[in-house]
């Protein structure tokens, strides 16, 4: 693993580069290449954060069904790269998600998997996601990844078998995830195999929240970790804390 270096720039706190690693369980060709810029929409969420950024998986599920660990994919094949600003990132997947994140959509036929590519800052520098240690700091606020099982038309648009990129509206009053136009149905698709960008902020103001509560349940994110948890016990209600409300 790299040794962790400073971001140019931003002298607040140090981050490194996931390691490109691809291993025996991930083999051929890729089914989703992605690589795009990192932006900074705020920093008060990576202040003081040590150890390795990476990008994973997070799929939109009920929790109560899905198999442990099948809630998040890490992804293996990653290179993050904060130098200069904006930074920016590049990533494989080799691997269809579980079946058991796969969900169906009302008036859609067949099924599909749903996810947001958020970014973590990997604090136990164990290469993986550790709920309650890693800080979740960022993510792809603007699109999804969808797997598509079979060939399905959802909105008016064909999505064939495979990964892809798919854009969400948000509100331009509030910068927040567009409502009225539930994700649950990907009614407020803005575009299919769009670049993906990450954005580094505060999680409620990048996550994509598919029914507009501020809460998010549909990620397995919880336990918060320890500084969220010292932050939200005193005072709840501040909106910082509104992501994990639920844990």
């Amino acid at each position: 693993m790299t040794s962790p270096r400073p971001l140019a720039l931003v002298s607040l706190f140090t981050i490194g580069c996931g390691d490109p690693l691809v291993g025996a369980d991930y083999p051929g060709l890729a089914l989703l290449d992605l690589a795009g810029p990192i932006r900074f929409l705020s920093v008060e969420e990576i202040q003081d954060a040590r150890g390795q950024l990476r990008v994973a998986l997070f799929w939109l599920a009920d929790h109560a069904e899905v198999e442990p660990g099948e809630s998040v994919t890490e992804l293996a094949d990653q290179v993050i790269a904060i130098d200069g600003l904006p930074g920016s990132y590049e990533l494989r997947i080799y691997v269809p998600p579980p079946a058991s994140v796969l969900r169906e959509l009302p008036g859609v036929s067949g099924e599909l998997a749903i996810a947001s590519a958020l970014l973590y800052v990997d604090v136990d520098e164990d290469g993986a996601w550790s709920p309650g240690v890693d800080w979740l700091v960022g993510g792809g606020r603007e699109a999804l990844i969808v797997w598509v099982e079979d060939s399905l038309e959802v909105a008016e648009v064909t999505l064939e078998r495979g990964y892809h990129s798919v854009g969400i509206g948000r509100s331009d009053q509030t910068g927040l995830t567009q409502c009225g136009t539930p994700i649950a149905g990907l009614t407020s698709l803005t575009g299919v195999d769009v670049e993906v960008g990450l954005t580094i902020g505060l999680l409620h103001d990048v996550l994509i929240d598919d029914d507009c509560d501020l809460v998010a349940d549909e990620y397995a994110i919880c336990p918060p970790p320890a500084h969220i948890v010292e932050l939200c016990a005193s005072d709840p209600a501040l909106v910082r804390c509104l992501p994990w409300a639920h844990c």
